[in-house]
């Protein structure tokens, strides 16, 4: 099972697309507009990132944590999630109107 550290890291606009990134660690890291649709993030830690203008659709986020995040979300940015059990406590939400 992958679980990567990305603690702090700089990552705006990369793409995670269809990755196995489960139990991964992104607390603080910088992805604004990264792509994870279709990601396997199960048990990710993206407290205190930066997830301005990403991409979840599709993604499996169970058990992830996303406290203390910065999140900007339009009507596509969270569509097919499976989300038991995820963490949102403190989230920043900026909801986007859809074009």
């Amino acid at each position: 099972m992958p679980a990567y550290d990305y603690k702090y890291r700089e990552l705006k606009g990369s793409d995670f697309t269809n990755a196995d990134l489960s139990g991964s660690t992104f607390y603080g890291a910088d992805l604004q507009g990264s792509d994870f649709r279709g990601a396997d993030l199960r048990r990710c830690d993206f407290r205190w990132a930066n997830l301005k203008e990403c991409f979840f659709a599709g993604a499996d986020i169970r058990g992830a944590k996303f406290v203390s995040s910065a999140l900007h979300m339009g009507c596509r940015t969270f569509t097919n999630l499976k989300m038991s059990d995820a963490q949102v406590d403190g989230v920043l939400y900026l909801l986007l109107r859809a074009d």
